[in-house]
């Protein structure tokens, strides 16, 4: 499952930061040795202009912003609540959001296009929360420590509070 390799990657490396450019191509290399062992091709070109449309208004903006913070908002809630199913929804949703958020607005809510390291970091985020909100609906313990003890920004890192020996 998505998400897991690079949470498992994290935990066999405690306290060390890591960009979620290294996760992301951690995760790159496993699948592609799972399609050549399965016979299927990763031969998928990335590529293209992400300058692919027409940006939006300030309105479409002030939209974009106040939907993403509404989003954040009952995120927390349903982390709060301890309620996986409903978090991996607003996650989604956040996902789809995301990429609108990033290529229309910038510092200072000036208009931009994403850059290729933020986009890296949003697929390995999405992959690493929906992993935690899967593995919270089946251990709520273990999903909890994952969520406290994984941080995300900038940089990814496991940081228990106390060493653990994930050996059994």
């Amino acid at each position: 499952m998505a998400g897991v390799r690079e949470i498992h990657y994290l935990l066999q490396r405690p306290n060390l930061q890591i960009t979620a450019k290294v996760l992301d191509a951690f995760h790159t290399q496993v699948e592609s040795t799972r399609n050549r062992t399965n016979g299927t091709s990763d031969d998928i070109g990335v590529g293209g202009s992400r300058d692919d449309g027409p940006r939006t208004d300030h309105e479409g903006k002030a939209k974009l912003k106040k939907k993403y913070q509404e989003l954040k908002d009952e995120i927390e809630e349903a982390e709060t609540n301890g309620d996986p199913a409903r978090l991996q929804n607003l996650q989604e949703e956040m996902e789809k959001l995301r990429p609108y958020l990033i290529e229309s607005i910038g510092r200072n809510g000036a208009s931009r296009i994403g850059s290729q390291s933020e986009l890296i970091a949003g697929r390995v985020r999405k992959r690493i929360e929906r992993a935690i909100v899967h593995i919270t609906a089946k251990d709520k313990p273990l999903g909890t420590h994952l969520r406290r003890c994984i941080s995300k920004v900038p940089l990814y890192s496991y940081n228990p509070e106390e060493a653990v020996d994930w050996e059994c």
